[in-house]
């Protein structure tokens, strides 16, 4: 789908039919940190990396107060240095700098050390219509850094918002059966798990009286076409912007793919 030259945060979807709510979101993920910003940014990256990837013990406590020592507010660190450090693990997992050992010690401390900037979800909160989603990574997948970011990106927006690991397609069923949910967000990073996402799509949609908005999204997308018609998701995308923004009455027959 062609991306609007105006706004293409807002790709594959109608520019009308993006509540506010999803405009904060994109307002926030819009603007990029100022050079003084980004720089102390990089440092405490920098720093994060060789942390995690040490041989000395590793304290999810101490390391939250050094990098909050370094003036950046926990958005910063969530946003910007744990994603940033992530990547920078599997880059070097990629160009044998580092061994798949130690990618996956330091990507587990990362992990670990999310929850200490993690933000609270406040349930009196008021929350706009089409406010509640569920994140599920599907349960061949072991990729939880950059679910757990996005979790805490919606919630800082005012979303109500649950992250199911290992979610096999009746472990979808019953979550879905038991508390409702305006949007499901599949997470897939190999073609591996492709089948368990169209298997859970399949069940919900044989199962459920009122099915809500099917969105698939992460690495996969870099790795497969088609994914619509494999999967049977309303919608495939790695926008932020896009998966959130529910129409009134989103039709079936609207699917559309937005890489």
């Amino acid at each position: 789908m062609a991306r609007s030259p105006k706004d293409p945060f807002l790709s594959g979807v109608d520019d009308k039919r993006v509540d506010a709510l999803a405009r904060r979101v994109i307002s926030a993920l819009r603007n990029r940190p100022p050079r003084e910003l980004r720089d102390r940014i990089r440092d405490a990256t920098d720093w994060l990396v060789e942390t995690v990837l040490s041989k000395d013990i590793f304290i999810a406590e101490d390391a939250r107060a050094e990098l909050m020592s370094r003036n950046l507010l926990p958005a910063d660190i969530m946003d910007h240095c744990i994603a940033d450090a992530a990547r920078e693990l599997g880059e070097r997992w990629t160009k044998d700098v580092a061994t798949f050992s130690q990618v996956s010690l330091g990507s587990a401390r990362l992990h670990g050390l999310c929850k200490h900037f993690a933000v609270d979800w406040e349930p009196s909160r008021n929350l706009r219509p089409n406010g509640s989603v569920l994140i599920a990574v599907c349960d061949r997948e072991d990729h939880l850094i950059g679910p757990v970011i996005l979790a805490d990106q919606l919630r800082r927006a005012g979303y109500s918002v649950h992250l199911m690991v290992r979610a096999t397609p009746e472990k979808l069923l019953s979550k879905l059966t038991s508390e409702p949910f305006s949007t499901v967000l599949i997470s897939c990073s190999g073609l591996g798990s492709l089948t368990d996402a169209a298997s859970a799509v399949k069940l919900v949609r044989r199962k459920l009286s009122k099915v809500p908005r099917l969105v698939l999204g992460g690495p996969v997308l870099d790795h497969a076409e088609d994914l619509l018609e494999t999967t049977g998701v309303d919608l495939v995308t790695n926008s932020i912007a896009a998966a959130v923004a529910v129409p009134d009455d989103f039709p079936q027959s609207a699917a559309v793919a937005d890489k």
